[in-house]
């Protein structure tokens, strides 16, 4: 993940409804509503695989 997307991703804040922010190559992370940030890959069109939370360690 380039540095510019990590200051983006870790401001993010929760909303009313769950929201996805684009990385790039199929990667995006899945903001919910009570503020857990998870990483998410898109595949083979419709498929998704759910990569684990985020961290800012």
């Amino acid at each position: 993940m380039p540095a510019k997307n990590g200051t983006r991703f870790r401001h993010l804040e929760p909303a009313e409804k769950d929201s996805t922010k684009a990385s790039s190559g199929g990667l995006c992370m899945l903001v919910t509503k009570s503020g857990s940030k998870l990483w998410r890959h898109g595949y083979l069109k419709q498929k998704l695989l759910a990569i684990g939370p985020y961290s800012r360690g």
